[in-house]
Order: C-alpha cells, then sequence, then structure tokens
C-alpha cells in the first residue's frame, strides 16, 4: 500500500508535536518542583497521584452502573406489579416486555462490523 504524501508530512508533524509537548511538559515539571525533591522524584509522585485519581473515577463509573443496574431492575419489578394487576397478563410475558425493553442483547462477539481499524 503507497502512503499518501500529504499524510506522510502529517506523521512528522505530529511527531515534532508529541516531541514538543514532551519537551514543555519535562520543562514545566521541573519548573514547578518543590526544591526538597529532585525532578524524578516530583515526576514519580504525580505519576502516582494521576494513577490514583484515574483507580478513583473507574471505581466511582463501576459504582454508578451498579447503582443503574438495580435502578432499572427496580424499575423492571415495578413494571410487572402495576401491569399485573391492571391487566391481568401472564407475569411471563411481562417480564419478557419489560426486561427486552430494559436490558437490550448485546452484539455478537463475532460480529467486528461495528470496531474500526486504529491507526
Amino acid at each position: 500500500m503507497e502512503k499518501n504524501p500529504s499524510l506522510a508530512s502529517q506523521d512528522v508533524i505530529d511527531e515534532s508535536s508529541i516531541l514538543k509537548l514532551k519537551i514543555a511538559t519535562a520543562i514545566a515539571i521541573i519548573r514547578m518542583k518543590p526544591s526538597d525533591m529532585t525532578a524524578q522524584q516530583y515526576t514519580q509522585q504525580l505519576s502516582q497521584q494521576m494513577k490514583n485519581n484515574n483507580e478513583s473515577w473507574k471505581k466511582k463509573a463501576q459504582r454508578m452502573e451498579m447503582e443503574l443496574l438495580q435502578t432499572r431492575q427496580e424499575l423492571v419489578k415495578t413494571k410487572l406489579g402495576c401491569n399485573d394487576k391492571e391487566s391481568g397478563k401472564d407475569s411471563e410475558e411481562i417480564a419478557h416486555q419489560s426486561s427486552a425493553s430494559v436490558f437490550p442483547t448485546p452484539p455478537c462477539s463475532a460480529d467486528n462490523s461495528h470496531i474500526q481499524e486504529v491507526r
């Protein structure tokens, strides 16, 4: 596969920009470090803080997903109770209708049409 010349120059620009960003970050870290720490110690401390923050929001997201699931389950139970009393429908039929709208079936893992190639 031939590389498009305009894309090749774009790759160089991106690599150059990344290098400039890395240098700017290093300079900022050195300038902002406390006087009682080396640049390496300060960098490691910042890295640990970012890792802790990352883990913190992941735990929060998982907690919120669990709360959402519980709320959806309660909603289905409530709908089952109300619909069953009002219409006299078969409870299995109601459960199937309610759960189908609240809990959609995930896509088949064999179907990779929704995955785009990352370059």
